[in-house]
């Protein structure tokens, strides 16, 4: 196999890994305990009229809390199971 087969491969292996974790009871719960501890912002953006030009900033700062945390945890899974392959 070449070399570049063999990197394909690995990085096949590990977006199926990464996948596992993405859809397991941990991630999942994670995202369910970030959904509660935002929910009135998440209620806020049901309610939210598209007729308005700007979208509150509270929006905004939840989306990039989003990003770091669950990026994190996927950046840190994809770490630790680097270091095991």
């Amino acid at each position: 196999m070449s070399e570049s087969k063999e990197e394909e491969t690995k990085v096949a292996q590990m977006l199926d890994v990464v996948q596992e974790f993405c859809t397991s009871d941990e991630f999942e719960g994670e995202f369910e305990r970030f959904a509660k501890e935002h929910a009135d912002a998440f209620e806020q953006s049901v309610d939210f009229s598209t007729t308005s030009h700007e979208h509150p900033m509270e929006f905004h700062t939840v989306y990039l809390e989003y990003l770091r945390h669950f990026e994190g945890m996927i950046e840190d899974f994809i770490v630790k199971v680097c270091i095991m392959m």
